[in-house]
């Protein structure tokens, strides 16, 4: 491998798992959300370079779809699960990968500022509205956007590649925030949907 990778052997199988480290933590080469409840559908990617062929499994939901690409959609059936992939690499090698997600509640929210980094327009929002980020997500700092109610549920979570808008769903009124999280930081914005 081409990186600063961990390499473990399987004594159980030929299979070779890989691990990029980060700060001392495993950082697994699957892209998506993990804080997840049942009835979230959800979109998965691997990481690495083109050309690979993959095999996906989930635990604690099902995958809405093809199994054999890059990315898949995961329609979450449990508040926790895992998501798997097993990825062949041209000349045969085999490497796996595998992220833990679980339903995470937000308790509270404490908003000292506007941030720049995310906003959302027109606020209020009446109907339809659009999140705004101010900084370019690229692959280096991959980013998810969630939108999380006031009781802690995620009602909607997008993997951003390359992005700096994201359309928001229809949602009831009341009061929600966006969470964008990218490898480096995490930003919130509080916002309320009120009546058209």
């Amino acid at each position: 491998y081409a990186d600063d990778s961990t390499i473990v052997r399987s004594t159980a199988s030929s299979l070779w798992s890989r691990e990029q480290r980060f700060i001392g933590h495993v950082i697994p080469d699957i892209d998506g959300p993990t804080n997840i409840h049942a009835g979230l559908t959800a979109r998965y990617q691997s990481r690495g370079r083109a050309g690979l062929q993959h095999q996906w499994s989930v635990e604690g939901g099902s995958i809405v779809g093809d199994v054999s690409g890059s990315d898949i959609t995961v329609e979450w059936t449990s508040d926790s699960g895992n998501v798997s992939v097993v990825r062949t690499w041209p000349g045969g090698c085999r490497d796996s990968s595998r992220l833990t997600t679980r339903f995470e509640p937000v308790v509270s929210v404490t908003e000292m500022h506007e941030d720049p980094w995310v906003r959302v327009v027109p606020h209020p929002v009446a109907g339809s509205g659009r999140v705004l980020i101010s900084q370019q997500i690229t692959d280096a700092d991959f980013g998810t956007i969630t939108v999380v109610d006031v009781t802690g549920r995620t009602v909607h979570s997008e993997n951003l590649f390359h992005r700096r808008e994201l359309v928001l769903p229809r949602l009831a009124n009341g009061t929600y925030v966006v969470v964008l999280r990218t490898r480096t930081t995490t930003k919130t914005q509080t916002f309320i949907v009120g009546s058209e």
